[in-house]
C-alpha cells in the first residue's frame, strides 16, 4: 500500500507540474490585459495596472509551488503523518518574515510579492526533501525531468504569448471588449504554444492528461 501511495503521489507531483507550468505561462501572458480591463479605470492608473500586472507575474512563479505543496501535504495526511507539513510550514513562516522585510525595504511592493514568491517555493522544496527522507529519493529524482519539460515549455510558450499580445495591444485605451479579446487571442496562443513544445520535448504528461476520461 505504501509503495502505491509513493507511486501514486508521483505521478500525480508530474501532472501537477505540466498544468502549473501551463499556469504559470498563462498568467505571465494575460497578467497586463486582464488587470487593464478590469481595473484601468476612475483612479485606476495605467501606470497602476502595469505595478498590479508586474506584481501578478512575479506571484505566478509560485504557482508550481502552491501545486506541489498541497500534493505532498496530503500525502503526509493519507500517512497519518501530519506534523511532518505542520512543522515544515513553521519553519518557513518564521523564515518568510524576515524575507518580506528585507525584500520589502530594498524593492518595495515588488520586493514583497518576490519574498512571497521565493518562500513558497523554498516551503515546496522543504517538502520535497521530507518526502524524499519519508519515501525514498527516486521519486523526488524523477520530478526533475519533468519540472525541467514544464518550465521549458512555459518560457517558450510565454515569450510566444507576449510577442502576439504586445503586437496586437498597442498601448493606446483597451475597451473591455478589445481587452477580452487580446486575452483570448493570448490565452490561446500561448496553450497552443505549450503544447506545441511540450509535444516537442516528448513531454508524457501531456499524453497521460489528455488520455483522461471523464
Amino acid at each position: 500500500a505504501n509503495d502505491e501511495l509513493i507511486e501514486t503521489t508521483g505521478n500525480a507531483a508530474r501532472k501537477t507540474l505540466f498544468v502549473a507550468a501551463a499556469a504559470t505561462a498563462g498568467m505571465v501572458v494575460l497578467a497586463r490585459p486582464l488587470v487593464r480591463i478590469i481595473l484601468e479605470y476612475g483612479r485606476f492608473t495605467a501606470d497602476d495596472a502595469a505595478l498590479v500586472a508586474r506584481l501578478l507575474t512575479i506571484y505566478a512563479f509560485s504557482i508550481p509551488a502552491w501545486g506541489m505543496h498541497q500534493l505532498l501535504a496530503r500525502h503526509f495526511y493519507a500517512k497519518r503523518k501530519m506534523w511532518t507539513p505542520v512543522v515544515v510550514g513553521t519553519v518557513f513562516t518564521v523564515v518568510a518574515i524576515p524575507t518580506w522585510l528585507g525584500l520589502y525595504q530594498l524593492m518595495g511592493i515588488e520586493g514583497f510579492a518576490l519574498a512571497s514568491t521565493l518562500i513558497m517555493v523554498a516551503y515546496s522544496l522543504g517538502m520535497l526533501v521530507a518526502w524524499g527522507y519519508d519515501s525514498g529519493w527516486a521519486p523526488v529524482r524523477r520530478l526533475l525531468p519533468a519540472f525541467v519539460r514544464g518550465m521549458l515549455s512555459a518560457a517558450l510558450a510565454a515569450a510566444v504569448g507576449l510577442l502576439v499580445v504586445n503586437a496586437i495591444s498597442g498601448d493606446g485605451t483597451m475597451t473591455v471588449l478589445g481587452g477580452l479579446g487580446i486575452a483570448l487571442v493570448g490565452g490561446l496562443t500561448t496553450l497552443a504554444a505549450f503544447l506545441g513544445f511540450s509535444a516537442l520535448l516528448r513531454s508524457p504528461e501531456m499524453g497521460e492528461i489528455l488520455a483522461r476520461r471523464p
